[in-house]
């Protein structure tokens, strides 16, 4: 949204005119014209031209663990009980910025590649907790729904967030699997 935001704006600047009217210094609101030579960078928070966003997927049972492309991600047996389908979870965190604390809707989607079918899913309305200039939450447990078609794969862990005023956005990232859905009880792989 606020990308969108600083975008319009961009836009807004760049319509008016040097001509004696209101000009492309004032954002064509009528104060004084700079000049023509008025060509100063305009800073709209971007880091090296990039639009930054505003959620961040990771990991974590008790805080936010950032993850990187291609990190090798744990496959956790739940105390549910179950085998390879339905057992077996992936912990996912959201890291935010700019959004609302309270009542934001938190949905993970967890996708096979190439083609992106569903996996996982979880979604649930959350009260975000503070973490310095962000806003986090952590420990969804996204049940798979069968562990063993995954194994020493490429997956999509993708986390999308919609706050109370609207805001939305999104973040993925290429995990890989393990080799393996190990059993907590008899610690012997599941997986035929």
């Amino acid at each position: 949204m606020r990308a969108v935001a600083a975008w319009a704006t961009l836009l807004l600047l760049s319509c008016g005119s040097s001509e004696g009217g209101p000009g492309p210094s004032d954002g064509g609101l009528g104060g004084e014209d700079a000049g023509p030579n008025d060509t100063g960078p305009l800073d709209l928070g971007f880091v090296d031209g990039a639009v930054p966003n505003p959620v961040e997927v990771g990991t974590g049972v008790d805080g936010f663990v950032p993850l990187a492309d291609g990190a090798l991600i744990e496959l956790s047996q739940g105390p549910q009980g179950g085998g390879r389908l339905m057992g077996f979870h992936i912990w996912g965190a959201v890291k935010v910025r700019g959004f609302a604390a309270q009542g934001a809707l938190v949905r993970f989607r967890y996708l096979s590649l190439p083609d992106r079918a569903a996996i996982g899913i979880q979604e649930r309305m959350v009260t975000l907790q503070p973490d310095g200039d962000a806003l986090i939450a952590y420990g969804f447990a996204t049940r798979l729904n069968d562990c063993c078609e995954i194994l020493e794969q490429r997956i999509v862990m993708r986390v999308e967030v919609e706050d109370r005023n609207g805001m939305m956005g999104a973040d993925e990232r290429e995990v890989t699997t393990p080799g393996a859905c190990i059993d907590n009880t008899t610690q012997q792989d599941v997986c035929p």
